[in-house]
């Protein structure tokens, strides 16, 4: 096979605002991935690899496998059979244990965090064999790390993460054996940049900054993107500075290890502080009655913005001994529905209707200082006065920063009526 680097494929990513978009890159794109994907595959011992070729970055782990003496079985959907199943969000059973425990033995699995969660709270894991499991891939979207030990436990040391994203996959991993227990802040890391990767950590005018301090989590990589599909302008954007841009806001210690912070668009100012989402969904998430955290920052006419909340009481509860991690939320809304994408990411432009069902707010211009009259019949009655008092700031939309929530914010919950579980919504 000949490998041509001006030759194009094409692939979508999950785009802004409910639009996707397409990009170009190079069959390397795919294929670039394989040396880190067979180093995992070796280190597991799988010997059948299963594929569902609508996995457009697990291709070039299938080609590493083929080539390192792996049998490789493609499908377009759901597997009951063979010792390696790759399973996605629609594929999933009533009881993920049973799906998990084969008769044949599944030997490396791959499933998004809440899928794993899934796994975790299924009362069948208890009696469940997992012995052929030798390697349980995650990715997608961020692990709780209370979750992540339990998973440790539970399922024993098989654990590894690919960090990317489809315009830069992978960009960095942690491998099985770091997921170590005895060594917990690497439970809450991406990893260290992979082969054919070089990470840089950026501030706004794309200078790096010194080790620890965050910013913006920039890359160059092969396995990069060449564009945006007719979309010169957000190209030159992503690639400012030399770099890819992946909005991802973190740091890299002085051992190399990736640490996401959050994501840049959803990072709170509060009186002049940076406050990120993600440090506090984590520490809410580790309350009982919490299985899923969304926080986002309302405009606030004292702080800027706030991080806002109705049940005080329950607040307040999850706020015990935890003073010192930053601010709280103060205002929690429940909806009757989750939005989260195929690959379980927060689906925070999209919002559940009073009569079920979810939809997308149309987003309103930045010179707009009023939520477009389509958008009444979708916020909730806790949500609706915050939209009507917005006053506007130079470059934002009142569409994206209330109704659509998918850049600032507020923490909305829900309770499962068949379980009686307060959860909120990501």
């Amino acid at each position: 096979m000949a490998l041509l680097s001006g030759n194009r494929a094409e692939a979508w990513c999950a785009g802004v605002a409910a639009q996707a978009f397409g990009l170009t890159v190079t069959w390397l794109h795919p294929l670039a991935p394989a040396e880190d994907h067979a180093h995992q595959l070796n280190d597991a011992g799988a010997d059948v690899l299963l594929v569902d070729v609508r996995r457009f970055a697990e291709c070039g782990g299938a080609l590493a496998a083929h080539v390192g003496g792996l049998r490789v079985v493609f499908t377009v959907g759901p597997a009951d059979y063979g010792t390696d199943l790759l399973r996605e969000a629609e594929h999933v059973g009533p009881s993920m244990a049973r799906d998990v425990a084969t008769p044949e033995g599944i030997a490396s699995l791959s499933l998004a965090p809440p899928l794993i969660y899934a796994l975790l709270d299924d009362p069948a894991l208890r009696t469940a064999d997992l012995a052929s499991l030798e390697l349980l891939l995650y990715g997608a979207s961020a692990i709780t790390p209370d979750r992540l030990a339990e998973g440790l436990d539970r399922i024993g040391g098989v654990f590894s993460q690919f960090y990317g994203q489809t315009e830069c996959y992978p960009i960095s991993l942690l491998r099985r054996t770091e997921h170590d227990p005895e060594r917990p802040e690497l439970l809450t890391s991406a990893g260290q940049p992979v082969t054919a990767s070089t990470v840089a950590i950026l501030d706004d005018e794309g200078n790096e900054v010194s080790t620890g301090n965050t910013g913006e989590i920039c890359v160059r990589s092969p396995l990069a993107m060449n564009g945006y599909h007719r979309r010169p302008g957000l190209t030159e954007e992503v690639f400012a500075h030399g770099w890819l841009h992946t909005g991802d806001i973190g740091r890299v210690d002085d051992r190399g290890y990736v640490f996401i912070v959050d994501r840049k668009k959803d990072m709170i100012i509060r009186n002049g502080v940076n406050v990120f989402s993600r440090g506090v969904e984590n520490a809410l998430s580790e309350h009982p009655a919490v299985s899923q955290a969304a926080v986002f920052g309302t405009p606030d006419a004292v702080t800027g913005e706030a991080v806002n909340s109705s049940h005080r009481q329950f607040s307040c509860s999850i706020s015990l001994g935890r003073t010192t991690h930053g601010p709280w939320p103060s205002i929690f809304e429940r909806f009757s529905g989750t939005a989260e994408s195929i690959v379980a990411q927060s689906g925070r432009h999209l919002i559940t209707c009073p009569g079920g069902g979810t939809q997308a707010v149309p987003p309103v211009g930045p010179t707009t200082n009023r939520l477009p009259s389509t958008a009444s019949p979708l916020v909730s009655p806790t949500f609706e006065p915050l939209a009507r008092r917005w006053t506007g700031r130079p470059g934002q939309s009142p569409g994206r920063d209330l109704a659509v929530g998918e850049d600032r914010g507020r923490a909305r919950c829900r309770r499962n009526h068949s379980t009686g579980r307060l959860s909120t919504e990501r």
